[in-house]
């Protein structure tokens, strides 16, 4: 059963970056529904794919040198802000900022220490950086809770035994190539749609940040909470000084929600028919 709703969490510390995922639920949707996109007949590639596109390339990348770049270190130069954080956190909030520096301190922050570089960078300069890290995140997300680490790059007899009910005695090599068969049938959509679902993922919050539709609050996360049957996707992170939480809601984004129900439908019906021939053994 696959994860689904995951959100995930990165921290950056400077220039470093920490990062955690925590699956928040779990379920598996049977239903069956015609796809949009395509023909209801499975075509049977030649040539199955055996190194499916995969950007989760980008997200390995986030690997920032614990030594600040130049264009930090520039960044900081220009950051001359001479107030406590309880200041910084009245000049934000405004009429707000009681309550909200109630909650800080009873998490453990100084207010009254200095702002600092080290502490939070002005939000117009590091704006752009912030986006792109979101979006990393949530283009790994999407890969994982909808099933790409799923996709194998080679059908043998241990992805066989491993992912399916069989015993390994009544296992010969033409029911292994059998096997594979179903799989590239099935995996050739579900490639396709993973990425087509994590391209549309990012447009949308895409989307959400020019709208400002999104939470930020400086210093420390007070609201990371995520509805998670009413978003496709979603994703908090901590990156210089700020904690930012998005999420793509299903309601306002019908075409995308069609595509991850279809996506769990294949997974479906992938694994009934691999399970009815291997069970016919």
């Amino acid at each position: 059963m696959r994860s689904k709703n995951l959100i995930s969490m990165i921290a950056v510390s400077g220039s470093i970056v920490t990062g955690a995922y925590f699956y928040l639920d779990s379920r598996q949707q049977t239903i069956s529904i015609p796809h949009p996109l395509v023909s209801e007949s499975f075509p049977t590639p030649a040539n199955p794919i055996s190194e499916p596109i995969d950007s989760r390339g980008d997200v390995e990348a986030i690997e920032y040198s614990s030594r600040k770049s130049e264009e930090d270190s520039t960044i900081s130069s220009k950051y001359v802000q001479q107030e406590t954080k309880r200041d910084y956190l009245r000049r934000y909030y405004g009429a707000r900022s009681s309550d909200i520096e109630k909650q800080l301190e009873a998490l453990g922050e100084d207010l009254d220490a200095l702002v600092t570089p080290n502490t939070i960078m002005p939000w117009e300069q590091v704006e752009g950086k912030v986006r792109d890290i979101l979006v990393k995140s949530l283009d790994e997300m999407v890969m994982v809770s909808n099933g790409w680490a799923h996709l194998p790059k080679e059908v043998n007899r241990e992805y066989i035994l491993n992912n399916f009910k069989i015993d390994s005695r009544k296992l010969s090599d033409v029911d292994v190539a059998m096997v594979e068969s179903i799989v590239w049938k099935y995996d050739t959509f579900l490639q396709r749609d993973i990425s087509t679902l994590q391209r549309g993922v990012r447009d949308a919050l895409e989307k959400i940040w020019v709208d400002g539709a999104y939470n930020r609050e400086p210093f420390s996360p007070l609201d990371i909470s995520l509805d998670r049957d009413a978003s496709l996707a979603g994703t908090s992170i901590g990156a210089y000084g700020w904690y930012v939480t998005a999420a793509v809601p299903r309601n306002q984004f019908p075409e995308l929600s069609e595509l991850q129900k279809i996506i769990d439908a294949r997974f479906s019906e992938r694994y009934a028919a691999i399970q009815k021939y291997l069970s016919s053994l």
